[in-house]
């Protein structure tokens, strides 16, 4: 199992050994040090996922702003524009129009129901991924999310019910930052406080960066396990 890590912009670099790929916000590639830290890990060769950032912006980036970043990056996957009020047709729609600029094996496409898994895949579509807000939610059974990539972490039980091929979360920096470790988000019923504070412009002290590192090497660990 694959984990990207998202992290304040002061410690992109700080962070980079424990990212397996890297997850990139399209809206943040506005920021300079954003923009460049991002192609300097593209140019070294490391995997780089663009999303959409609908969760960050309460909406969709749209094609056009996406296209850009796939002339920036082009050897980048992207996630398909996707919203929680869409149907079928109109969400893979978007994904068909991405499609034409570039491979089907670079688009991850988000789905709002387990029922269009078939949809996707019979339009050639075969990179899925199923959003945070979405895993709470009946009658969707975790066992068949099996190998979807995971857009934030809910829990730990997920990881091994549905062992989703990779995951993306902000989740260690923002414990981190309320001086919590996974074991004891776990004891507490892995909540899911929200910072005041805009994410991306944190500032951590060094007992804070050193929690946030074990509470990555503990979800690193735990993949570890799952995939043996």
């Amino acid at each position: 199992m694959k984990f990207s890590f998202e992290v304040p912009v002061e410690y992109l670099d700080y962070f980079t050994e424990y990212q397996d790929y890297i997850f990139v916000l399209s809206f943040m590639l506005e920021n300079k040090d954003y923009f460049n830290y991002v192609k300097k890990m593209y140019n070294s060769g490391k995997e780089i996922i663009i999303d959409n950032s609908s969760n960050e912006l309460n909406q969709p980036a749209c094609i056009e702003d996406l296209l850009i970043c796939h002339n920036m990056f082009p050897k980048a996957s992207i996630i398909s524009p996707d919203w929680l009020d869409w149907g079928l047709m109109k969400q893979i729609s978007q994904a068909k129009i991405l499609s034409k600029y570039m491979s089907k094996e670079k688009i991850i496409t988000p789905i709002n129901n387990i029922n269009w898994i078939e949809y996707y895949y019979n339009e050639g579509f075969s990179n899925i991924a199923m959003g945070y807000n979405l895993r709470y939610l009946k009658p969707w059974d975790l066992e068949d999310l099996f190998n979807c990539h995971f857009l934030g972490l809910n829990s730990i039980r997920e990881l091994f019910i549905a062992e989703p091929s990779s995951c993306d979360t902000g989740l260690p920096i923002k414990l981190a930052k309320q001086g919590i470790n996974i074991k004891t988000w776990v004891s507490l019923g892995c909540p899911h406080d929200q910072l005041e504070t805009d994410f991306f412009s944190l500032i951590l002290d060094q007992q804070e960066l050193t929690l946030a590192k074990e509470n990555m090497q503990t979800l690193k660990t735990i993949g570890g396990l799952i995939n043996v």
